[in-house]
């Protein structure tokens, strides 16, 4: 990872029965749901203003927790994982990828390679893997605090505003994740 752990990221507090059920397979669903707050339903107001509810179950937890758990449990299971800036990945004869890794003393190889860069793209452009550079979104969030109490997670368009769309997500103990992205 680039970023040494615990580190914020903007997306990804919101985790659906998808989401769910690929923790169930790694073993990780109950450490998730003892560290999570559990949501019903999400309220969604389309670009129109037409309110309706998505039943779940949902949860919500903040990406510093869910990052980490994730890469405990998959050091737990063999996977290397290092700190520093991806600088080169390519496939070796074998059929492995191998990875060099700025901060990591010698090259990686695994079976299976993947690379996640955000809104990073140069290594995965210069290797043929991203057409256009550009950024297609940006996101803003934060966490607040509220006596309000809202129960849903609550996902909003509001096409007059900004092209992209809102949301507040319930965390628990009045905290709330609230944020926006805008299409470019």
């Amino acid at each position: 990872d680039r970023g040494r752990f615990p580190r914020e990221k903007v997306c990804g507090e919101a985790l659906s029965r998808l989401a769910m059920a690929w923790l169930r397979k790694l073993g990780l669903e109950e450490r998730v749901r003892e560290a999570a707050h559990p949501v019903t339903e999400i309220l969604a107001f389309s670009p129109s203003q037409v309110g309706f509810t998505i039943q779940g179950p949902f949860l919500t937890l903040r990406r510093l927790v869910l990052d980490a758990l994730l890469a405990e449990r998959a050091a737990s299971l063999g996977a290397l994982f290092c700190h520093g800036r991806a600088q080169d990945v390519m496939a070796a004869p074998d059929g492995t990828v191998m990875a060099s890794v700025a901060g990591c003393g010698k090259p990686l190889r695994a079976r299976i390679g993947v690379l996640a860069t955000g809104a990073a793209v140069g290594l995965a452009s210069r290797i043929g893997l991203v057409t256009d550079p550009r950024p297609n979104a940006v996101a803003v969030r934060c966490h607040v605090r509220s006596s309000f109490p809202i129960a849903q997670l609550v996902v909003f368009y509001l096409p007059s505003l900004i092209p992209g769309y809102g949301w507040i997500f319930p965390m628990g103990k009045g905290e709330y994740n609230v944020g926006c992205v805008a299409f470019c």
